[in-house]
């Protein structure tokens, strides 16, 4: 059961989707324990830099549906542009705003430690990235 401190996932979870990145998934969609989490980490002014720890808390129901639509459609607009189609600007501003509150994490959400499993194939020419995570809980609330 995921929630105590201190608990590592026992085997790596896919991520999902993912709407933020910087050396590697910083905020997006993961399954846990047969659940379905956001996954965020926040950038801080006094690293300059992200943090290495992560939020973990529960995608609502009625969030996961529109969550999955936005990150097939990015998988399509980037599958495109990167088997060199020039597919037109890619724009969900519309739906991406009626998701933001859903990827804030609340005050009880989990603090995790990620150990990530980066696929070394990077193009979606194909197929999606398949990376991994295996999450450590830090605190149970915070």
């Amino acid at each position: 059961m995921i929630g105590q401190p201190g608990d590592s996932t026992p085997a790596s979870s896919p991520v999902l989707s993912y709407f933020a990145w910087w050396d590697c998934p910083r905020g997006g969609i993961v399954t846990i324990d047969g659940r379905v989490h956001y996954f965020a980490s926040e950038f801080s002014e006094v690293l300059d830099d992200y943090a290495p720890t992560f939020r973990l808390w529960p995608v609502p129901d009625e969030a996961l549906e529109p969550e999955l639509e936005s990150w097939a459609a990015w998988v399509a607009w980037r599958s495109s542009f990167d088997r060199g189609e020039h597919p037109a600007p890619y724009d969900q501003e519309d739906r991406l705003r009626a998701l933001s509150s859903f990827r804030r994490p609340p005050e009880d959400s989990l603090l995790a430690m990620p150990e990530w499993e980066m696929d070394p194939d990077r193009s979606y020419a194909v197929r999606p990235p398949n990376h991994r995570v295996r999450w450590t809980i830090l605190t149970a609330n915070a």
